[in-house]
Formats: structure tokens, C-alpha cells, sequence
């Protein structure tokens, strides 16, 4: 069984939205090939987007999905986001499916970037309870470490990480596109398995007046991410357990979001994340997908 495979999709360990940190947002020289997309999203309305993703930890292929619900109103010189994912049908309904689905609200800057959120004590007091709910044993102890990783993320990575249900929906609010195929410069994103240099290739098309394709093909070395992930499968293992050598040989993300030229919110977004790793001689490849559409 591949156990850091497993713990790879379980965790999400890269950010949601890496490469779109990178796009810039500063005025563009005048050109018919650059997009400039804005970030007006509507006011008090609650936008419903319905999220699903592949489990690949189970052999039967399931599929989660849980719906989201956002709503922007203005701050200052920018704008709170509230996000709200309701308990799905069916779902027990205590304390601890109340913690996971609390409500929280994020700061966002004028041009859609996330800046903080706005009750970080509250958050971080829900993750510690949700921790302190679980009996004690190798779950907690690993619930726990994960916890203390997070903590020590900075803050635009940590967003992009816990905001993976919304932040691709508001990934490319006031950026700038050039139409065709531009590789972007590397970039540095902290995970919790470390830093990872990021190489990504963007694609962008105008689909027609209101609506723009982007997809984001994006990869990190991965003797990085094998170095990153023993280390991390050892912080999380039982006290005293010898360290678990990872060697994952490829990982790509290919996303594609379709936004509004109106909003700057994307209408849908797919993911598809391929990694794959060899232990004691055998080969496996795990793929994660993710969607988010909005519910119309």
C-alpha cells in the first residue's frame, strides 16, 4: 500500500491555486494579446457553487461533493468574503461535523487578493477542538502535527490552502492575461511538506466577450517533494519510528478555470492532479480530481 500516496491526496498538501499567485496584476503595456480581468463581484448575493472531488484512497473511485456557499460584501478599501459549506444530506449532525462545517470570512484586497482572515483566533480555536474531540492515538497525534504546520505557513499560502473549496473561483480576480501560451517565471510556494519551486505554463483564450479559459500546467522537482514528504510522514508518525524514504518521480497539476470578464469570478474550475511514486521496486500512480461549478 502506498501510504505517502494516500497521505498525499488526503492532505492536499499543495495549495489549491499556486500558479495563479503569479499572474500579474499591475497595469499591462497596451497590447490586443493582454486580458485584463476585473474584480467586481456582486454585493450581498450568495453565489452557490457546487464542489466535488475523487477519493483516491478508495478502490470504488467515490467521488465527495459538498456545496458552498460565498457572499462578498465591502470592506474599507476591499471586501470580506464569507464562506458557508453547509452539513451535506445525511450527515451526522454533531458537534464535530458543526465544527468542520463553521462559517468563516476572509479578507480580500481590492483587486480580489486574500489578505488575512477575519476572526484568526476563532479559526484556529476550531481546528484545536475538532483535534481535541478525536481519542487519543496515532490520528490525533498526526491531526495535531499537521495543525502545527499549518501554523507556521505564511499567511497568503496557508489561505490558499484551507480556501481550496473558493479560492479558485477568485484565483484570477484583477489579474492580467496575455492570450497564447506564456511560461511563467519559477516561483516559491510553502506547503506542509516545505518550500516547493513551482514551474508552471499558462494558456489563455478568450471563449467570447464575457468569458475567458485559463489553464494553469503546473509541476515541482520531485526530489523536492519526496524529501518534503518523508519528512512530513515522519513528523506524523509515531514517536521513536524510523523515517519512511518516499521517492515520487513525477507530479503535475493541470487546471483550467473559466472566468467571468464581467466579475472576475470563475463560472467553473477542473483540476486534475497526477502523481506518481516507486516503492520497494513498484510503481503507482495516483489521480485527483477536483471541480467547482456554480449551481445556476
Amino acid at each position: 500500500m502506498f501510504r505517502p500516496l494516500t497521505l498525499f491526496a488526503a492532505f492536499g498538501i499543495i495549495a489549491s491555486t499556486p500558479a495563479a499567485a503569479s499572474v500579474p496584476r499591475a497595469s499591462p503595456p497596451p497590447t490586443s494579446r493582454v486580458i485584463s480581468i476585473p474584480f467586481d463581484p456582486p454585493l450581498g448575493e450568495t453565489l452557490v457553487y457546487r464542489v466535488s472531488r475523487s477519493d483516491p484512497g478508495n478502490q470504488q473511485g467515490a467521488t465527495v461533493a459538498v456545496e458552498v456557499r460565498l457572499t462578498f460584501t465591502r470592506d474599507a478599501d476591499g471586501f470580506i468574503l464569507t464562506v458557508v459549506t453547509p452539513l451535506p444530506a445525511g450527515a451526522p449532525d454533531d458537534e464535530m461535523s458543526r465544527l468542520a462545517a463553521r462559517p468563516f470570512s476572509v479578507r480580500l484586497s481590492a483587486d480580489g487578493q486574500m489578505t488575512g482572515l477575519v476572526d484568526e483566533a476563532g479559526f484556529w480555536a476550531a481546528l484545536d477542538r475538532l483535534a481535541t474531540r478525536m481519542p487519543e492515538g496515532a490520528e490525533r497525534r498526526a491531526t495535531e502535527a499537521v495543525y502545527a504546520r499549518m501554523r507556521a505557513m505564511p499567511p497568503a499560502d496557508l489561505l490558499a490552502m484551507i480556501g481550496s473549496s473558493f479560492a479558485p473561483v477568485i484565483a484570477f480576480a484583477g489579474a492580467n492575461v496575455t492570450q497564447g501560451e506564456v511560461t511563467q517565471p519559477d516561483s516559491q510556494t510553502e506547503t506542509l511538506v516545505g518550500r516547493l519551486t513551482m514551474h508552471s505554463r499558462i494558456i489563455c483564450e478568450a471563449m467570447d466577450d464575457e468569458t475567458v479559459r485559463i489553464t494553469i500546467i503546473a509541476g515541482v522537482p520531485p526530489d523536492q517533494l519526496s524529501g518534503g514528504m518523508s519528512n512530513m510522514l515522519h513528523d506524523v508518525g509515531p514517536p521513536g519510528a524510523a523515517r519512511i524514504p518516499v521517492h515520487i518521480t513525477s507530479y503535475e497539476d493541470r487546471a483550467t478555470y473559466v472566468v467571468s470578464r464581467g466579475t472576475g469570478l470563475a463560472e467553473s474550475f477542473r483540476s486534475t492532479r497526477t502523481v506518481a511514486a516507486e516503492q520497494d521496486g513498484i510503481s503507482q500512480t495516483v489521480v485527483q480530481t477536483r471541480e467547482i461549478n456554480r449551481a445556476r
